[in-house]
């Protein structure tokens, strides 16, 4: 995901486009719309799988009715009647080719939010766009340009596909667009049809070469409790990181190679970062059925999990996703550092970095740790793993019921670059209260 724009979208009243890298960290006060920001970039994503209807309310992200997303102004403004999410996507087999972008914008239904409409555009060239509300019974009405040239295409009879509530099959839309049978100008039909052949090839292609397999991971702020004793029931996935052991095993009884792949990471991580010195699993009986415990060296012989401080289990969610993730995956990370010590928090910065840099993986991460920011900074500077292009900041600034983003780069020196005054005022005000000034 190259960039998103929200509009109307909670306290976003309106943001430019906001650029996110491979690695993108999101700071701010408190309440200033971070987790709201990563929520967005969670529906947005959502945008590229067809037949998916949008949850606003899905863990660990819980955005409420219509009335609390749409965004609520002062004065005589009052709650917005609609909101917009719009995603660029890159094409990640061409550089050359232009970025697509998928705008859905939102009304409401009853206390929920539907889809108003939803479009998609390719560079300059091409733009289609469904209103499914302005339909008649029977037809669907479907706006496209082609360059300068405007016309649309009426499906009789729609499938069920096309509904309100769900993201629509633009491959099939475009097919409808865009092939010969579609209508276009009079006066220059041949030319037009072969103009409109050539895009609808290479707008396919783009929507696929853009989509990625998975959804996004999400990481949420607190993190599931060790236990001392597991028993060997659901690895599905929860944000809260409960299935993780139960990961574990199943790499430990089954996974050979995977196993010790994973376990030579983690246990590099935990003393880089002196969490731990090895982490392993014990079997509890003869049978992956039978329960089992996950025990960690600090110093001196293996600990129960439970034992050990609380940063060692609050780290492995966010560690085994990362690491077992699929190359091109997206990551969305509340507060990692939570319960982690200093030097763990630095180490997990760099931790990021080299995953984003090595795997092509994507970490969108809500953070309040100078040390992870600060760590981030010094690999670009010393050439340890992410380009300066690689990374940016974004800051959170409330201004009002609203709040604004402040894109924030990094150069090669591990300097920033265009953070605002009231940024570096904050850390100012704090210097001048160290030195009693």
């Amino acid at each position: 995901m190259k960039s998103i724009t929200l509009e109307n979208f909670r306290c976003f009243r309106a943001t430019r486009r906001i650029p996110l890298r491979p690695l993108t960290l999101l700071i701010g006060e408190n309440s200033t719309g971070k987790t709201s920001f990563l929520a967005a970039v969670r529906l947005a994503s959502d945008l590229l799988y067809p037949g998916l209807t949008p949850d606003f309310n899905e863990p660990p992200f819980r955005l409420g009715s219509f009335n609390e997303v749409a965004h609520h102004g002062r004065g005589t403004a009052g709650r917005a009647q609609s909101f917009s999410i719009t995603v660029n996507t890159p094409v990640r087999t061409s550089s050359s080719q232009p970025a697509l972008r998928h705008r859905a914008v939102f009304r409401r239904s009853g206390p929920h939010p539907v889809f108003a409409s939803q479009s998609i555009l390719y560079g300059s060239e091409f733009e289609v766009e469904l209103t499914p509300i302005a339909a008649r019974e029977g037809e669907l009405p479907i706006e496209c340009r082609v360059d300068d040239s405007r016309y649309t295409v009426v499906v009789t009879n729609p499938s069920p596909g096309f509904t309100a509530d769900r993201v629509v099959d633009w491959h099939h839309v475009l097919f409808l667009a865009l092939n010969d049978s579609a209508p276009g100008p009079q006066d220059y039909e041949g030319d037009f049809r072969d103009r409109r052949r050539t895009l609808l090839n290479a707008v396919q292609h783009a929507i696929t070469a853009a989509s990625s397999p998975d959804r996004p991971v999400c990481i949420a702020p607190v993190r599931t409790t060790p236990r001392r004793t597991y028993d060997p029931v659901s690895a599905a996935p929860v944000p809260e990181g409960a299935h993780i052991p139960m990961v574990l095993a199943n790499l430990f009884f089954h996974g050979n190679a995977e196993w010790k792949s994973l376990k030579n990471a983690l246990d590099r991580f935990g003393k880089e970062s002196g969490l731990f010195a090895d982490l392993n699993v014990k079997a509890l009986g003869r049978h992956d059925s039978d329960p089992f415990q996950i025990r960690v060296k600090i110093h001196g012989p293996q600990v129960n999990l439970l034992d050990v401080g609380y940063g060692v289990s609050q780290a492995l969610p966010i560690l085994v996703e990362a690491l077992r993730s699929a190359p091109g995956s997206m990551h969305l990370m509340q507060q990692p550092e939570v319960h982690m010590h200093p030097r763990s928090q630095a180490a997990l910065g760099s931790f990021l970095a080299n995953l984003a840099a090595n795997q092509q993986k994507q970490f969108i991460v809500e953070t309040h740790s100078d040390h992870l920011v600060d760590r981030v900074r010094m690999d670009i500077r010393d050439g340890r793993s992410l380009c300066p292009q690689d990374v940016v900041l974004l800051y959170f600034e409330r201004n009002g019921p609203r709040v604004d983003i402040h894109p924030i780069d990094i150069d090669q020196a591990g300097s920033l670059v265009g953070e605002p005054d009231t940024y570096r005022e904050f850390f100012l005000t704090e210097e001048r209260r160290l030195l009693g000034m």
